[in-house]
């Protein structure tokens, strides 16, 4: 069974919030911009954007972790099934992630001390959101730097060293952001 998201979500911020490669098709369907909604257009845009900066390599060649847990309002859209051609409502979170290691180690074993976390936040709803994620240092004996990259730029958070700390993040309507954290040099 195949289901389309009819226009109210598009495929592309799962697709980039899971590492995928953006494009404008949803497998046979193509999207015209000009039937997107303004926060829609806003998050193409801005997934191209953070895709082709330091977020790339985490996306492309890092290994996947555990999503975080986050607490942030549910969207709900219809989704249709080309078979029965039912439209069914869905909820989802309203800000979408997906959580990279890189370099990727081997599952099982030490995280290298070179490598960082890279987490991708693609906020899907319409209205800005605010919401807290508790950012833990891949290594505690390794000290990391902690920046945001987004469509106006990268901004740096600030420091983290041996234990977990809570950080609040503002995204706007359809806004994406990639929150990188690194060894600091």
């Amino acid at each position: 069974v195949c289901f389309v998201v009819r226009r109210t979500v598009p495929r592309q911020p799962i697709c980039a919030a899971m590492g995928k490669t953006l494009g404008l098709s949803e497998w046979s369907n193509i999207v015209n911009p000009e039937e997107m909604q303004e926060h829609q257009l806003r998050m193409i845009g801005g997934i191209s954007v953070v895709q082709h900066g330091p977020a790339c390599n985490y996306l492309m060649m890092g290994r996947m972790l555990h999503p975080l847990p986050i607490d942030v309002p549910q969207v709900s859209f219809g989704v249709c099934c080309d078979r029965t051609k039912k439209t069914v409502e869905l909820s989802h979170p309203a800000v979408l992630q997906g959580v990279y290691e890189y370099p990727p180690g081997s599952p099982g074993t030490v995280t290298d001390k070179n490598a960082g976390h890279g987490i991708a936040l693609i906020n899907i709803a319409e209205e800005p959101i605010k919401f807290t994620l508790k950012l833990a240092p891949p290594r505690p004996d390794v000290a990391y730097t902690i920046r945001q990259h987004g469509r106006t730029g990268t901004k740096e958070i600030g420091d983290l060293t041996g234990q977990a700390r809570q950080h609040t993040f503002a995204l706007d309507g359809g806004e994406p952001a990639f929150v990188e954290i690194v060894p600091t040099r």
